[in-house]
């Protein structure tokens, strides 16, 4: 043994200790080793480049961290990574990375208000109507604004669920001048008049006749094409009016109808029934042969209502009524 290993060997033998149980000893741990190397982690992750590869490297940490003792501080910074990343994409219009970056964001906090739009947003551009309105449904929840309702019943409109398309447009005309609400006042009628809901379709129909009741002709309608949807506003009018035994305000509205409707039975024979309600048989008997003699789906009902009128008049008798079905149709021809 050399002399140095000596000198050791003593010292050690002189401490109490013996070599080998001093080669056997374990390094001590450290304490703080594993919060260091989880810091060191988490610290790359908040200086990566961008919101999306800071969100996806924040979320990377969590999943292989789920114990850290920084995970809170990780998720929220993750959050707010991903709620500035949906903010972005959306000031870039770039929709197709919008939709899955605000699903993302829905994912990490439910009913987040940015990720709802955003996602609304993206989905309406992609013509994906379903999940647009699925998401619209929620942010409306949130903030029922007139330009989210007006997503929504466009949406609706696309997906011919006219229930809530009606639902949504009703919200969107209010406080709207006629001529701004006429595109979904359109719509409205047409739902309302499907539905047979004579009244609310009425409502409409004069709206859309305040809104162009002149000369003006609505966008995209030509002057043949406007005329024939005034036709169906003024009918609309007139039968609603005859529902409610209004039968002169009937008469006016069916009168304008035949301008633009001149041969239509069922106008015939709402104004004939009119104006036997007002005791003017002889103008009756006439607008009731017109009706019979135009046909369609009143001609029958014509028939039976002039013949009864006829009757009546007559003591029971229908001798000469072939007369007043002439004279009718030549004044209608």
């Amino acid at each position: 043994m050399s002399k140095v290993a000596s000198l050791v060997l003593a010292l050690l033998l002189g401490l109490g200790l013996t070599v080998d149980s001093l080669i056997a000893a374990p390094a001590q741990a450290d304490p703080n080793a594993k919060a260091r190397k989880e810091y060191a982690v988490l610290d790359k992750a908040l200086k990566a480049n961008g919101w999306k590869a800071k969100a996806d490297a924040l979320r990377a940490f969590i999943q292989a961290h789920p114990d850290s003792q920084y995970k809170d501080y990780a998720q929220k910074q993750a959050l707010a990574a991903q709620q500035q990343l949906v903010v972005e994409l959306y000031r870039k219009k770039d929709m197709a990375a919008l939709g899955p970056a605000s699903e993302q964001l829905l994912r990490m906090q439910p009913g987040d208000e940015n990720g709802l739009g955003g996602a609304l947003e993206a989905f309406y551009a992609a013509k994906n109507y379903a999940k647009a309105a699925r998401y619209g449904e929620q942010l409306y929840a949130k903030k029922p604004t007139p330009g989210i309702a007006a997503a929504l019943a466009d949406c609706y409109d696309k997906l011919k669920d006219s229930n809530k398309f009606a639902t949504y447009a009703r919200t969107v005309t209010e406080g709207k001048s006629d001529k701004e609400a006429f595109p979904y006042n359109i719509k409205l009628f047409d739902h309302y008049s499907r539905r047979r809901s004579v009244g609310r379709a009425a409502v409409y129909a004069q709206k859309m006749l305040a809104a162009y009741g002149g000369d003006e002709l609505p966008p995209g309608f030509t002057e043949d094409s406007w005329n024939q949807v005034k036709g169906q506003l003024y009918s609309t009018l007139g039968l609603n009016h005859f529902n409610r035994k209004r039968w002169r305000p009937a008469l006016v509205n069916y009168r304008n109808s035949l301008r633009f409707k001149p041969r239509d039975s069922s106008t015939y024979y709402h104004m004939g029934m009119s104006q036997w309600q007002l005791k003017e048989n002889r103008v009756a008997m006439k607008l009731l042969a017109q009706a019979e003699g135009l046909g369609g789906n009143y001609g029958a009902r014509a028939t039976k209502a002039l013949e009864a009128l006829f009757r009546a008049a007559t003591g029971g008798s229908l001798d000469g009524l072939d007369r007043i079905r002439k004279a009718a149709m030549a004044e209608l021809n």
